[in-house]
């Protein structure tokens, strides 16, 4: 049998040797403060002994990863195993696992979403929950287009205000550049008010709707 354990392998480092487990399962930092503090090691050598520590493990992995590999194939260059019933072994396993794993998938959104609704069609009360929770997202979509006419009625008069006032003055208080940066500054705020800020609500709205009914649908079906 192939020995997947692994090996203790002895790491030197300047006068001090320890054994070290091969293939490494701690943290190279870790194995460095522990080293630094049992042979009472100055702190400065941490990046050094952090890098030889690296490179030995790398360098001993890779020797236990061939040993195990010829360990594994010298049976078969013998000819102590059938190499075909091997083969159709490792077959009806990864058949097995197959029709394992797909039987714990977790079905999608959608065909939880589909059942729910069907069952939910065939009932009495439980319909109108679903009429009531679209009521309620229209209701806020509706809230929503509202609160932006308003902001935008509220900007155009603030606009108008401070535009009428410009015009008003005499043409030396204002000049034509300062009329000019107002009204870029005026299409500015339009653009920075109002679809941005109102497109991330109604999806935020729409995401909490629909999360919403669908946990809904699954209380229900189950």
């Amino acid at each position: 049998m192939v020995n997947l354990m692994g090996k203790q392998v002895p790491f030197t480092y300047s006068d001090h040797t320890v054994l070290l487990d091969i293939p490494n399962t701690i943290c190279i930092n870790e194995h460095v403060y522990r080293l630094i503090d049992e042979w009472h090691l100055p702190i400065f050598v941490f990046p050094k002994l952090q890098e030889a520590l690296r490179l030995f493990f790398n360098e001993q992995t890779q020797i236990v990863a061939d040993e195990t590999t010829q360990l594994t194939v010298q049976p078969f260059i013998e000819g102590q195993y059938e190499i075909q019933t091997l083969l159709d072994q490792w077959f009806n396993l990864v058949q097995e696992c197959k029709i394992y794993t797909h039987n714990l998938e977790r079905p999608s959104d959608e065909h939880i979403f589909s059942n729910a609704f069907q069952n939910v069609l065939h009932t009495g009360n439980n319909y109108e929950i679903l009429l009531q929770l679209e009521y309620i997202y229209q209701s806020e979509i509706e809230d929503l287009l509202k609160q932006r006419d308003k902001q935008i009625q509220e900007l155009d008069a603030k606009h108008h205000r401070e535009m009428q006032e410009v015009v008003s003055e005499p043409t030396d208080k204002y000049p034509d550049v300062y009329v000019r940066n107002l009204a870029q500054k005026h299409m500015e705020d339009k653009q920075h008010s109002d679809p941005c800020k109102y497109f991330k609500s109604y999806r935020c709205s729409h995401s909490k709707i629909q999360r919403h009914r669908s946990y809904t649908l699954v209380d229900l079906m189950f």
